[in-house]
């Protein structure tokens, strides 16, 4: 439980602070380019984590086949779907999580007892339920990768004059 605990707190911080960085990014840059969207995503660390209990030179590699969005396609997005802005910019951190809705906790196949006070956030669910990862995969985990794609369209005008 405690490092089911741990990795929820640690993934909770993660995405505030991907969240709150995209946000800054984002107004940093609509402020001198008005056609711009940033895309914001967090994966597990590409190091396998320290805290596992079983190390050897083998987990590396498996934990790199987990993490590859190429054969894990569900986890393409990472630990949770993306943070689109402008589009996602009235979307508070709570809803982004999925902590705005009761019951504020995502322990679906856990025992409900156990873990009814846990407050799992989303991406913890989407981890357990909708990627390859096993609960053991990704409890020891407490880094994470945040990626941010900033893309923008111009707009050109041309008229065909004619001498």
């Amino acid at each position: 439980m405690q490092d089911i605990i741990a990795f929820n707190d640690a993934l909770y911080l993660a995405l505030q602070k991907m969240y709150d960085h995209a946000h800054e990014l984002y107004s940093r840059m609509s402020a001198f380019q008005p056609n711009v969207e940033l895309v914001a995503n967090c994966f597990l660390s590409k190091e396998y984590p320290s805290l596992h209990p079983f190390q050897n030179d083998s987990r590396q590699e498996l934990w790199e086949a987990l993490c590859d969005t190429g054969w894990n396609s569900l986890y393409d997005t990472g630990v949770t779907r993306s943070l689109y802005l402008p589009q996602n910019l009235e979307v508070s951190f709570e809803e982004f999580i999925g902590m705005d809705c009761k019951p504020d906790n995502w322990n679906e196949r856990l025992d409900q007892k156990l873990t009814k006070d846990l407050h799992l956030i989303n991406a913890f669910h989407n981890l357990l339920d909708h990627t390859n990862f096993a609960l053991t995969d990704f409890i020891f985990c407490r880094e994470f990768d945040l990626e941010y794609s900033i893309n923008y369209t111009e707009k050109a005008t041309h008229k065909n004059e004619q001498l």
